[in-house]
Parts: structure tokens; C-alpha cells; sequence
């Protein structure tokens, strides 16, 4: 892992998501991926090494709380996962029971009437019935912001939260509350939880290689047909797209850059072949010691 940078599992999955949806509609693959495409690493997130330990690796369970909100990715949310508190790893506060490994989230606007500067601080004292946080609680707050389709986090103790960390909440942020599957099954093993985003990752990329050469191949056999059709009809020669191959460079012909936006097409398809590899790099990285 680069110094001075992580990688977001979330944000590469929306990636993902994105690209998914993009290749199953052409005008959706050449308005999404063109040469203003931000650059790949837009999903790095920068921090300062201030974190010195990792206290993810004493969870063993995730469990979702059922006071927790379905999720909406329309709406902004807030959320916390617990470690101790006063160094107990299960307890009881204002009434509440609570142990490691624990997930709350909420919509924003359950807690927004609470007076406090954080939003986790303020989904902490709505939840343990209008206790605040104090020193002796041990856990990171996350929020989404729908406008951005990502989530943000920070420890409460102020120290900034170890990728390991931000990894694992997000795996259970996408196997287990984005889907809803928390709803019927609240809890999960952690070896189990990194398994399910090992499949879903690959299963996702697969599915977007697949479906990718499916338009590489139609493009080719259109631009074969083409070339064919012009051999009958010379006049007609300066209309194909004159690919050769698609790891060549298409010829910059001016006759077909009006023409159903064919060169625009075939350009958004090289950006997307090239995203596709740089994902799975992402990917290899981001799940190798999970």
C-alpha cells in the first residue's frame, strides 16, 4: 500500500456498479467514460499516520443493531461500530446492551434535533438515551453523504481510523446493510463477512468483463461487416470505423465522428478496458489480506 494514501472498497465498488450499469446502455457508455474521466485514483482517500494501533482485529462478529434504519441511498446517514466501553467489550449503558462489534446507523434526520458539533456523537446520545460521549467509549463514527455516495469516517477519540478499520466496516456496509440482508440476518462471522466480499467483488468483475466483451466483439464483427460492405461499394469506404484491431488505434476519421458517435464509442470502450485492469489491480490489492 502506497504512503500516505488508502484505497476505498466502497467507493471502488460504486465504481464498479457504475461501470456495470454504463455497458449495459451505449449512450450510458459514451456519456460516462470519455476523455474528461477523472483519473483512477479519485477513490484514494489521503490520512495522516496518526492511528497506532488497529483494534479491528479483536472483532470476531459483526452485528447490525435492530434500531438501525433500512438504508436509502437517497438519504444522508450516520453510524458508529463500537469497540468497549470503559474497557469492557460487553456492557450495559443507560440501559442499553451492547458488545463488540456492534453497528448502528441511522438516517441523519433522527438525530439532527440533538445539540452537538459531530453527527456519531450525536447518533451516541440519542441511542444510549441522552448520555454523551466521554473518553471511556472506544469506537469509530462514519457518515454517508448522498450527493457523494460515499462514506466518510473518524475515531472518537480524535486519532484517525487504520485502514483495516475503514475496510471492515465497509465490507459489512456492503455485504450485510446496503443490501438489506441485515434485516432477516443480523450478525455475521468476520471471516465469513470477508469471504462474501471476496465473491462479490470477483463475481461484479466478472460479470462487467463479461459483458464488456460482448460489446468489444459486437464492435468488431460491425466494423468487419462495414469494411466488407465497402469493398462492394468503394464510395462507401470512408463510413467504417477502420478498427483492425481493438488494441490498435481506430483511425481518426472525420466521416464517422457525427455518425452515431462512433468514434466517441470506441474511444469510451478503450477507457473502460483500461479501467477494468486498473480495478483489478485495486481489487488484488484491497483483498489480498482479506
Amino acid at each position: 500500500m502506497t504512503t500516505g494514501e488508502i484505497h476505498s472498497l466502497h467507493k471502488l465498488w460504486t465504481h464498479l456498479c457504475q461501470m456495470a450499469e454504463a455497458l449495459n446502455d451505449r449512450s450510458k457508455i459514451i456519456a460516462e467514460y470519455n476523455d474528461k474521466m477523472p483519473a483512477d485514483d479519485h477513490f484514494l482517500c489521503s490520512y495522516r499516520q496518526r492511528y497506532v494501533s488497529d483494534p479491528s482485529q479483536q472483532i470476531k462478529n459483526i452485528y447490525i443493531s435492530t434500531n438501525s434504519t433500512k438504508f436509502d441511498r437517497f438519504n444522508d446517514f450516520v453510524g458508529f461500530l463500537i469497540y468497549s466501553y470503559d474497557d469492557k467489550t460487553d456492557f450495559y449503558l443507560s440501559n442499553r446492551h451492547c458488545k463488540t462489534g456492534c453497528l448502528l446507523i441511522k438516517e441523519i434526520s433522527t438525530v439532527n434535533h440533538i445539540v452537538h458539533n459531530g453527527m456519531p456523537e450525536k447518533l451516541f446520545e440519542w441511542f444510549f438515551n441522552g448520555t454523551e460521549v466521554d473518553q471511556k467509549f472506544k469506537g469509530i463514527g462514519f457518515r454517508f453523504r448522498a450527493h457523494k455516495r460515499e462514506w466518510r469516517f473518524h475515531r472518537f477519540n480524535d486519532e484517525e481510523v487504520h485502514p483495516n478499520e475503514k475496510k471492515l466496516v465497509e465490507m459489512a456496509l456492503l455485504c450485510m446493510y446496503e443490501n438489506g440482508s441485515w434485516i432477516t440476518n443480523q450478525s455475521m462471522n468476520v471471516d465469513q463477512l470477508k469471504k462474501m466480499a471476496r465473491d462479490m467483488f470477483y463475481m461484479k468483475l466478472h460479470e462487467i468483463k463479461t459483458v464488456f466483451d460482448s460489446r468489444k466483439n459486437e464492435l468488431e464483427h460491425n466494423d468487419q461487416s462495414s469494411q466488407m460492405s465497402s469493398n462492394h461499394n468503394p464510395h462507401e469506404a470512408s463510413s467504417s470505423l477502420q478498427l483492425n484491431s481493438f488494441e490498435g488505434s481506430p483511425v481518426h476519421n472525420p466521416a464517422i465522428l457525427n455518425k452515431d458517435d462512433g468514434w466517441n464509442y470506441v474511444q469510451a470502450l478503450r477507457i473502460i478496458e483500461e479501467r477494468i485492469n486498473n480495478y483489478q489491480k485495486r481489487m488484488d490489492q484491497l483483498l489480498d489480506d482479506v
